[in-house]
């Protein structure tokens, strides 16, 4: 071989070996890490998943913008739950034997519970975004973003104790959220000397709520403790007013959506709710808030944040194991990392800290609706953290 043709070869080879170096570069960069999202898309549920999707595709485009977590790009699995146990556990199945992700954010307590036990088998980490049920605590690679009703209905009821309320009745959903909140409530209020003078449910579908309500009636409350969404919000809260329930107090979880106080229009007035506490002028959801703002043109709700706020757990998460050298794509490593520092980053706070019982503290607060709009609300009393704690279910 000639002298040139021989350093035209060797020039030939090192720029080969520095484009494959370049693609492989690349291609590190362009990691992706996928993970499972099982929340109700379709049916009477459906705002509830669009609303925490608003925040958690927020978050993802703005990693992702960055360039990812040190270069691994985020890419969510949607699936649907239909707001249905039995749909949510086959999503769930899909999701961590098919996509074999490690981490899979729910919401609703009845799917979360029916979803836990596939996760925990395969070791799959699950953040719930927005049940309080207390069933949900000290499960296994089950966390919860939501304060819990051992906490939401003890500070709703010592209000409602201390505005002189005595007799009480609860007209919930007969699964495990609705039931869960009726017991929680019922025993606090049988704390503070209270008394619980009906406790009726209804099944999920149902719109003719008559023969309870007129039970609930005749025990005569002050204080009717509901449990609906969506479109069962309003039919339940307009039968109430039309068959002449109209307690002192009346509460539904969570603010309405606005196709249900489109629904029930003036019977809505009034209505109260315990939810979280999103102050859009607190220094550590100004940035959040500004974003959302831009991108939808309003102001975000507690879903919208809670959706918003799980992704950046579980970037946090993903650098911890990185930074240690393990496996970010093992859930059970991703539970270990969140176990052994369980603070981190929020919107509702400067840091929030998950229990010994998976739950977190955040602060609460009680709005009365005031218009046919979830934006417009009374604030009937903000809850602190201390607060929250002082007055918690023991």
């Amino acid at each position: 071989m000639k002298k040139g043709g021989y350093w035209l070869l060797v020039i030939s080879m090192v720029n080969s070996l520095v484009l494959m170096g370049l693609t492989s570069t690349t291609a590190a960069k362009e990691e992706i890490f996928k993970f499972g999202i099982n929340l109700p898309h379709t049916g009477d549920a459906a705002w509830i998943g669009e609303a925490f999707n608003r925040g958690i595709d927020l978050a993802l485009d703005e990693i992702n913008a960055k360039g990812g977590i040190d270069g691994i790009k985020l890419r969510a699995i949607k699936e649907d739950s239909k707001a249905l146990p039995r749909e949510g556990a086959t999503s769930m199945i899909k999701l961590a034997t098919l996509d074999k992700v490690p981490f899979v954010i729910t919401v609703m307590a009845a799917i979360t519970l029916a979803c836990q036990p596939i996760a925990a088998e395969n070791k799959v980490l699950m953040i719930e975004l927005g049940a309080s049920s207390s069933e949900l605590l000290n499960k296994p690679y089950l966390y919860a973003i939501s304060v819990s009703n051992v906490y939401m209905m003890s500070c709703f009821g010592t209000w409602l104790w201390e505005r002189g309320y005595r007799n009480a009745a609860t007209l919930v959903l007969s699964d495990s959220h609705g039931r869960d909140t009726a017991a929680t409530f019922a025993k606090k209020w049988s704390q503070l000397g209270g008394t619980m003078v009906a406790q009726e449910e209804y099944a999920r579908g149902d719109v003719v709520f008559s023969a309870q309500i007129v039970k609930v009636k005749a025990a005569n409350p002050d204080v009717v403790m509901g449990n609906a969404t969506g479109k069962s919000s309003a039919l339940l809260i307009k039968q109430m007013r039309e068959l002449g329930l109209t307690p002192k107090a009346l509460h539904t979880n969570g603010k309405w959506d606005p196709g249900a106080l489109n629904e029930a229009r003036e019977a809505s007035i009034g209505v109260m709710a315990i939810d979280f506490m999103l102050d859009p002028e607190a220094q550590c959801a100004r940035d959040f808030v500004k974003a959302y703002r831009q991108r939808y043109g309003k102001d975000p709700s507690w879903q919208e944040a809670n959706g918003y706020e799980a992704i950046y757990i579980l970037a946090e998460l993903i650098k911890r194991v990185k930074a240690k050298g393990g496996n970010y794509h093992s859930g059970e490593q991703l539970r270990d990392a969140l176990e052994g520092k369980r603070e981190f980053s929020s919107v509702y706070a400067e840091k929030i800290k998950f229990g010994d019982d998976h739950s977190v503290l955040k602060p609460i607060w009680i709005v009365e609706t005031i218009a046919f709009d979830p934006h417009k609300y009374k604030i009937n009393k903000v809850f602190s953290i201390e607060e929250i704690m002082k007055y918690r279910l023991r």
